[in-house]
């Protein structure tokens, strides 16, 4: 996405909070540090995904954060399954995998 379609229409708060967003998915808390009220922040939260530019922006930020997050999971699930006794089945949180929406779900079988 470039800067001048993600600046578009939306004020330095509503980017910092799609920013913000992507990291937990939790609007209310996202609302709080991009600088919104906490006392308000639940319905400011609520008020900001339901805009669809900045709603756009953050879901770019997630898929970005996603994309960067796989190889590094991968290399991880590689390496802790080099620790396992020879014949042993890793556990099944282990055998999870991301799919491009950002969800959870065990691997395909063959």
């Amino acid at each position: 996405m470039s800067k001048a379609l993600a600046k578009r229409g939306l004020t330095p708060k509503q980017r910092l909070f799609a920013l913000e967003w992507s990291k937990d998915c939790n609007a209310t808390q996202a609302a709080i540090r991009a600088g919104y009220s906490a006392k308000g922040a639940q319905v400011q939260g609520h008020k900001l995904l339901s805009n669809a530019k900045v709603l756009e922006l953050a879901r770019g930020h997630l898929a970005t954060r996603l994309n960067r997050a796989e190889p590094n999971a991968n290399r991880i699930l590689n390496n802790n399954k080099e620790r396992l006794p020879p014949g042993a089945v890793a556990p099944k949180k282990w055998r999870m995998t991301i799919s491009q929406e950002g969800k959870s779900h065990p691997p395909r079988q063959k």
